[in-house]
């Protein structure tokens, strides 16, 4: 027997047998999801499949507010991968983003196909079907999509459709979680791939897709230069060229863009390779004297964080550092992307800048610029809840589509998802700010996730049971299987025969089956940011697809 104080924590619904029971899964499955499995561990997953133990034991919370901590766990999570993938999102859609999107349409046909393969070979009833297919997909817009098609065409009997959907629902979530996640791992095997090696390579790519600033000497042996202001000459050469110092009679200084050119001036010049050569062409070749190796130079090259909100609302070239301290910002560094500074650009709260000045005046520059990372150490709060706020009134907007019964939205998830991704991507809005340090996104991110999933598994627990024992469970957990395991291995298998990085691919696995727990395990497998922008790149389509999708499918077959 169990003492009073306990039966009330644990069995008697309300605030504090809520906290008591998620707290217990959060901490069993942190500690579960550490265990190993060959190779294999769950982390964060581990919640989930403890969330189903206590709710199969009938510990789960209310059903109120285990919805709501499941959806506010997962617009945290994926808010908080907006932010993080934001900078490098939109760049990645110019390049890889097309072949992405592609492949994701790819796995959401075969997930149809397979879907329809169930319904004829396995005589599944539409609506256990497409809450399998749902759940399958891990995708909770789209059971609610089905479920209001059923409910309007199935008039009749709407209560025990939508009942039978989600039970469905509730027996293949946690295998679509595991199969995509086997997925991953198959293919880790079959290609035999080293996570380490597969994050270099695709830091290195993805540096040389971005054509990041490269440093070279040159001369001015043309004479037609002579004169000239540096700016008109960059203007031939290109506009991303930044001078960082110059030698001229000796003597080794920061250049002014308005200072006229003289012949057997030797510029260090930072710019996009392509337009480093053009100019090395027009101005006569390259140096043979590196201005950087020279001794006694009153230059030096040190990085600053940008930690002055005032500094962040104007073009670097309204700073004139060189007019006030013979320095100048040479490279920009911003969420792993690296940028010329041109006089055009901007800086950001948390940029780390590589300055140029004389030594006596570097100190003035960094009190310019703050170079105070201290100051970041506090969590910035108000462009979460105001990121919240846009992008669960985004998600709510609905778009009517001629021939369905219901409106399109993207949900609380793919709402708040783009809204981050723009809020990373921008940087600020006026004063406000939008940088959040690593370490706060990630207690974002990490806490959303264990929160989401162990919500999930408590209430689906209590489902399970009942499902199994009436005789349906286990063809219904075999349509999951086929749905969610077969299309995206055979994705996942044909990018990686077509050269895709490993990491570049699972976070697309996970993003074309909207699953965030998988993409929990595919960032465990290596320190890289590549399986974020590929679950990114991918997400907002897929949200959107899967939402019609199920309901042309309901349609389709009834």
């Amino acid at each position: 027997m169990l003492p009073d104080f306990l039966r009330t924590l644990f069995l008697e619904r309300g605030v504090a047998q809520s906290l008591v029971v998620i707290s217990l899964t959060v901490v069993l499955g942190l500690r579960f999801g550490e265990i190993p499995f060959g190779k294999i561990r769950l982390g964060s997953a581990g919640a989930l499949f403890v969330g189903l133990l206590l709710g199969a034991a009938g510990l789960a919370p209310d059903g109120g507010t285990l919805h709501f901590l499941k959806e506010f766990g997962l617009i945290l999570f994926v808010f908080a991968i907006g932010l993080q993938s934001g900078p490098g999102f939109f760049a990645s859609l110019r390049s890889e983003g097309l072949v992405l999107n592609g492949l994701s349409l790819a796995v959401a046909a075969g997930n149809v196909l397979m879907a329809l393969l169930c319904f004829w070979l396995l005589d599944v009833p539409v609506e256990a079907l497409a809450g399998a297919f749902s759940g399958a997909v891990t995708n909770t817009p789209s059971l609610g999509a089905a479920q209001q098609v059923l409910a309007e065409q199935l008039s009749g009997r709407s209560a025990e459709v939508a009942s039978t959907a989600g039970m469905a629902y509730a027996v293949t979530y946690p295998f679509g979680i595991l199969g995509v996640i086997l997925a991953m791992a198959a293919l880790r095997r079959i290609f035999r791939v080293d996570p380490e090696k597969a994050a270099e390579e695709f830091e290195r790519s993805h540096r040389a897709g971005r054509r990041e600033p490269v440093a070279c000497n040159v001369e001015l042996r043309n004479a037609e230069l002579d004169g000239r202001t540096y700016a008109s000459v960059l203007g031939v050469a290109g506009d991303s060229i930044v001078l960082s110092r110059r030698l001229r009679a000796g003597q080794v200084e920061s250049p002014n863009l308005a200072d006229r050119a003289r012949i057997g001036d030797i510029l260090l010049a930072v710019g996009d390779e392509r337009e480093i050569d053009r100019l090395k062409m027009l101005v006569g070749g390259e140096a043979k004297i590196d201005i950087r190796r020279l001794e006694n130079s009153p230059l030096v090259s040190k990085k600053i964080m940008v930690t002055k909100r005032g500094v962040t609302r104007r073009p670097l070239s309204e700073l004139n550092l060189v007019g006030r301290f013979h320095a100048s910002i040479v490279r920009i560094y911003r969420s792993g992307v690296v940028f010329t500074a041109t006089p055009n650009r901007s800086l950001h709260v948390g940029d780390t800048v590589t300055v140029v000045a004389p030594k006596e005046n570097f100190d003035s520059v960094a009190e310019l610029l703050g170079n105070a990372p201290e100051s970041l150490n506090r969590p910035n709060l108000l462009p979460v809840f105001a990121g919240i706020f846009v992008g669960v009134v985004a998600g709510s907007f609905s778009v009517s589509v001629p021939g369905l019964p219901a409106p399109v939205k993207l949900g609380l998830a793919g709402g708040p998802l783009l809204v981050a991704l723009c809020m990373g991507w921008m940087g600020k809005i006026r004063s406000l700010n939008f940088y959040q340090t690593p370490g706060a996104n990630m207690i974002l991110r990490e806490f959303g996730l264990i929160l989401f999933l162990g919500c999930v598994g408590l209430a689906s627990g209590e489902l399970l049971l009942p499902a199994f024992a009436g005789g349906h469970g286990l063809k219904w957990l075999e349509c999951g299987l086929l749905i969610t395991f077969l299309p995206v291995f055979a994705v996942g298998f044909a990018a990686m025969k077509l050269g895709k990085n490993y990491l570049n691919v699972v976070g697309l696995m996970a993003g074309a089956t909207t699953n965030p727990p998988a993409l929990g395990y595919a960032n465990s497998v290596a320190e890289c940011t590549a399986q974020n922008i590929g679950y990114a790149g991918v997400y907002p389509l897929a949200m959107l697809m899967r939402v019609l999708v199920a309901q042309l499918f309901v349609l389709a077959l009834l």
